[in-house]
């Protein structure tokens, strides 16, 4: 185990530990990281990628200019408060001024024995990004649409 690993898995179970605590007090009204759309709770967290994956991971995988966030989505069922676990969900982050945008699948991971869907997006300028996702289940009809905006700070 290297000396930076015990610095690393605190700082991500802190960061965790705060996410879950935002679900009770987000559950009354939306908020910058909660959205409800029908019947299917969105919650959004966003990590800057150094956090779930190591700086040094990110020095050497990625150009000194570009910045990764890891983009998470916990989806609950409102009407059970059970959490979604046969999701698909897509993402389409746009950049400042909507002139570009990135589309990813979300893949399955486990917090803490539950299911929420992620995946890494570059994110390098500062400014309003606006992230959709849509959520589809084998059980239901329609997809389910939900919009964030995640304001990036310059360096």
């Amino acid at each position: 185990m290297n000396a930076q690993a015990p610095i690393k898995l605190s700082a991500t179970l802190i960061f965790f530990t705060a996410f879950l605590s935002t679900f009770s007090a987000a559950f009354a009204a939306d908020s910058q990281h909660h959205r409800r759309v029908n019947d299917v709770d969105f919650y959004l967290a966003v990590i800057p990628a150094e956090i779930t994956q190591g700086v040094s991971d990110i020095q050497t995988r990625f150009k000194k200019h570009e910045t990764r966030y890891h983009i998470i989505v916990s989806l609950i069922d409102s009407r059970t408060g059970v959490r979604i676990t046969d999701a698909k969900v897509q993402a389409t982050i746009s950049t400042p001024g909507g002139l570009a945008k990135q589309n990813k699948s979300l893949e399955p991971m486990l917090i803490m024995d539950a299911t929420s869907y992620g995946n890494y997006f570059l994110m390098s300028d500062p400014g309003k990004y606006r992230l959709r996702f849509k959520m589809l289940t084998p059980a239901r009809k329609y997809e389910e649409v939900a919009d964030f905006f995640f304001n990036k700070p310059k360096n």
